[in-house]
């Protein structure tokens, strides 16, 4: 029941998208507003992979040191971070939505490289892709808010890619493991543990199967590898 209540919550949030103030504030998110993973398309800009590591570990560095009074919005953040490397010259405030496909291109051509280490000072944390870095902060509720209120708009991004896939130590076995393989883990793991409490479980539930699976079509890293072996 207590799923059922924050789903409808969510999605009355969703469809207030009409209000322009909120469709003003959902242009600004980084997460494509009508995206799907499965029509990625190329895109040309090519970046030094030397420079592309040292930018992701800056990036992975500011996201890690979000604070709960930040104003911005982890989604927001990676927009203003990724905007700084490809056009240094402009402000955020200079941001078109020219501009905010052009930054969804650089993540999708380059997110493999957006690999986070496990931070000394923060024992919950783990190797992997930066979207596991937002969850293992616990920043999963500002995400989710921002991919409810930013899928209802109407523009034609180049969407991001969810289906990136880690290879990485469980319990003494190598597993591939996407963004969904991974809150799949959560849930299964670590479900009302100190870490992770029942409502938060419920929450990446929503994350998963209503938003990643439901709406951007992420998927397993087994469903990918399947098809890919076809």
């Amino acid at each position: 029941m207590q799923k059922i209540i924050f789903t409808v919550l969510l999605t009355i949030l969703y469809s207030v998208t009409t209000i322009p103030f909120l469709q003003l504030r959902a242009e600004t998110f980084f997460f494509p507003l009508n995206a799907r993973a499965d029509t990625i398309e190329p895109n040309e800009q090519k970046h030094n992979p030397s420079d592309i590591r040292a930018f992701a570990t800056r990036l992975c560095s500011r996201i890690s040191s979000i604070s709960p009074s930040e104003k911005s919005s982890p989604a927001e953040i990676i927009d203003k971070t990724i905007l700084n490397y490809i056009k240094p010259d402009l402000s955020y405030s200079q941001l078109t939505e020219e501009l905010r496909s052009e930054i969804r291109s650089f993540w999708n051509q380059n997110e493999r490289y957006f690999f986070c280490k496990a931070l000394d000072d923060k024992p919950n944390t783990e190797d992997g892709h930066i979207l596991k870095r937002i969850i293992q902060l616990h920043l999963n509720i500002p995400l989710l808010n921002d991919l409810y209120l930013s899928r209802n708009k109407k523009v034609n991004p180049n969407p991001i890619n969810f289906n990136h896939i880690d290879k990485l130590m469980r319990n003494g076995i190598m597993v591939n493991e996407t963004v969904v393989d991974y809150i799949d883990y959560i849930i299964t793991k670590k479900s009302g543990t100190n870490e992770f409490g029942e409502e938060e479980i419920f929450e990446l539930e929503i994350l998963r199967d209503e938003i990643l699976i439901g709406h951007f079509k992420a998927k397993r890293a087994s469903e990918i590898l399947s098809v890919s072996k076809e």
